[in-house]
């Protein structure tokens, strides 16, 4: 049995751990193209947060609330990859990492 560390995950082709890579890749496909209706500042139209849109007018946000980036994911069967994929919005001066990137089915042990 396999148990990867916190920082540290094996990555292996989908077709070796027991997926269809090209029905992989089209749900990866749908799951992207089906956004939540969810705004991303998660503001209602009326001016409030989304958290606290069914609460009573003086209930509040605690503290600054962030935009949040496209559908992003993560495949894992074993506690190994199978297929990754993001949309990050880089703002407040933070670095974000596959931004706008491709889904990526792994081709090869490790990701390589």
């Amino acid at each position: 049995m396999y148990f990867p560390t916190s920082d540290d995950w094996e990555a292996w082709p989908a077709g070796d751990l027991g997926f269809d890579p090209s029905g992989l890749a089209e749900a990866i496909v749908f799951h992207r193209a089906h956004e939540t209706p969810w705004r991303p500042g998660f503001i209602t139209a009326s001016g409030r947060y989304i958290g606290v849109a069914d609460e009573p007018e003086s209930s509040g946000v605690l503290g600054p609330v962030r935009p949040r980036g496209g559908p992003n994911g993560l495949v894992v069967r074993g506690g190994r990859i199978a297929a990754k994929w993001a949309s990050l919005v880089a703002e407040h001066g933070r670095r974000a990492v596959g931004v706008g990137a491709p889904v990526e089915l792994l081709g090869a042990r490790g990701g390589q």
